[in-house]
């Protein structure tokens, strides 16, 4: 196996090819501006933060997806099921990006064929001049705001709720968070609709 000294990786632009990215030897990686393009540009990407939740939480780019590098593996195939995908991974740049290198690697290893990494990983997209969003679920939790927003929600409070379910009142009771935060926590009654699902399945409750 290749040590992680043997991983040369120039920035550049261009796309990984399926004979780089599938070879251990040499990782492509791209520049901050390279990824902006990328997510731009109407391709299939997938752009993911191998680091742990916690740093993730801490700041990474809107349409980042946690893939912490300790569940890489089990994990990589529900989240980038096309082996052949554009896939970005990044970490917090130290050494190297040597954890990024390692993860794509991996998954070269394992088929993964366009594999890539952010040079410099998560600092070199701030200094880039580009924003680092704390949170989790961020494009479906910023859907739901776009949505309050748009269509002027209206609000009620929890005393109110608690009334209605108190009283059987007729209403639906939706929880739009992920799943995962659905069954560690929620209000008695609510179906799980993640608001990234919203549009499609509300008519379902």
């Amino acid at each position: 196996m290749s040590s992680l000294a043997d991983l040369a990786a120039p920035a550049t632009g261009a796309a990984p090819s399926s004979s780089s990215s599938s070879s251990p030897e040499r990782v492509p990686a791209i520049d901050a501006a390279t990824l902006q393009r990328w997510l731009q540009d109407g391709d299939e990407l997938a752009l993911l933060d191998i680091r742990e939740h916690g740093q993730y939480g801490e700041g990474h780019p809107f349409f980042a997806v946690h893939a912490a590098y300790s569940r890489l593996e089990p994990e990589v195939a529900r989240l980038v099921p096309r082996r052949a995908t554009r896939t970005v991974l990044f970490d917090d740049g130290i050494d190297g990006d040597a954890l990024a290198r390692r993860a794509a690697v991996r998954l070269a290893a394992l088929g993964w064929s366009g594999v890539s990494v952010l040079a410099g990983g998560a600092p070199a997209w701030e200094r880039a001049g580009r924003t680092l969003f704390k949170g989790v679920n961020l494009p479906s939790k910023t859907f739901g705001e776009v949505a309050e927003h748009a269509f002027e929600v209206p609000h009620i409070d929890a005393p109110t709720l608690a009334r209605w379910q108190r009283e059987a009142e007729p209403f639906v009771l939706l929880d739009g968070r992920t799943l995962e935060e659905h069954r560690k926590m929620t209000l008695p009654g609510a179906i799980p609709v993640p608001n990234g699902e919203l549009a499609l399945r509300w008519r379902d409750g």
